[in-house]
């Protein structure tokens, strides 16, 4: 599954109980994939990164504000597709571009995925890898060749899916996409949170196997960030 979380109007972040299977999250990027360089950018306000290691033995307030690049070559940080661990976007943007979507797909009766493979930017995009690539690392034993001919079935199905959700959580004003692919995140200790532009904005050490630790509220009945 790809799970998706939430942050409320008050800064709260929590886990939500939502998410996309594998043929449902390469169709989602699918659509993704045709928005626009521009209007996903306004969409995105940042790319999580885990981090995997000891206690950083320098100051972390002092990487703020450093491109990708310079941590990994000063710092020796890794910043790479494979350790993406989540697209933070601001829900109602979203909500808009999907139903855009929702539109465009359903005046299509041919609409079907590219296969141009073209990757992404880090950090602009909330795809991680280009869907493509997704489709070809999918058992055939499992999931059989993929027919391009209910393309449209699928992302109709997923894009009502996703806006549902969207208007029935409407208390949240980020949305958080996880990418569970290619890397055992639960096993990380800390992250790295870049804007858009790949500027380090936040580095948080959360202690050796805590990177995705939630505790229960029972009063509130939310599942929070530690």
């Amino acid at each position: 599954m790809y799970y998706i979380a939430g942050v409320t109007k008050d800064g709260m972040e929590m886990g939500c109980d939502f998410g996309f299977d594998m043929i449902e999250r390469i169709t989602l990027d699918d659509i993704f994939m045709e928005i626009p360089e521009r209007v996903m950018r306004g969409m995105v306000v940042s790319k999580r990164f885990s981090y995997f290691g000891d206690k950083p033995d320098f100051p972390v307030a002092e990487l703020v504000g450093k491109k990708a690049r310079r941590l990994q070559m000063e710092n020796k940080l890794t910043v790479s597709r494979e350790h993406c661990l989540a697209a933070v976007v601001e829900r109602e943007s979203l909500l808009a571009i999907l139903k855009r979507a929702l539109i465009k797909v359903g005046n299509l009766p041919g609409w079907q995925s590219g296969t141009v493979i073209t990757m992404p930017d880090l950090f602009s995009n909330i795809v991680i890898f280009h869907p493509q690539l997704l489709r070809g690392m999918l058992s055939r034993d499992k999931y059989g060749e993929w027919d391009h001919g209910r393309d449209r079935e699928r992302a109709l199905r997923v894009l009502n899916k996703f806006i549902a959700f969207l208007h029935e959580n409407d208390s949240l004003r980020h949305i958080i996409i996880y990418n569970e692919l290619t890397c055992p995140h639960w096993d990380a200790s800390g992250e790295m949170h870049f804007d858009n532009s790949g500027n380090l904005v936040q580095f948080k050490y959360f202690g050796q196997g805590n990177g995705q630790s939630y505790k229960y509220y029972p009063q509130l009945e939310v599942w929070q960030r530690n």
